[in-house]
């Protein structure tokens, strides 16, 4: 699932920073009114910086089998749940994707969390 998050919102991410009105991922200026952006070039890099980046770091090190593991889970779940409720409080609106990343999101806390018991526990 984090390949799945990884790839959209790499795509997301390019297709904004290329044309930061969003209308290329059927986003309006308009609906910027409500926060603090111009523009969705900023959302875009924090996008692939924090949620590209966050998900292929957590494949690296699930197939690395690292102690971070369990602490990446966590940071980028909590973070990919807070992008999208502010998302969703600053649009407005919602799709079927923000559900799936939002449930992503506290799935990886959840898991984070889990992992973390299991290996500290021994």
């Amino acid at each position: 699932m984090s390949m799945f998050v990884a790839g959209m919102a790499s795509v997301n991410g390019i297709l904004t920073i290329v044309n930061p009105t969003g209308t290329s991922i059927g986003m309006t200026p308009e609906m910027l009114q409500i926060g603090p952006f111009h523009s969705y070039l900023v959302p875009a890099i924090i996008l692939l910086i924090m949620i590209v980046g966050g998900n292929l770091a957590i494949i690296v090190n699930l197939l690395r089998k690292t102690e971070q593991f369990s602490y990446l889970l966590m940071i980028v779940g909590t973070f990919q749940t807070e992008f999208i409720i502010i998302q969703l409080l600053m649009f407005g609106m919602i799709n079927w994707l923000h559900v799936i990343y939002l449930l992503y999101g506290i799935y990886q806390v959840g898991a984070g969390i889990r992992y973390f018991g299991l290996y500290y526990d021994n």
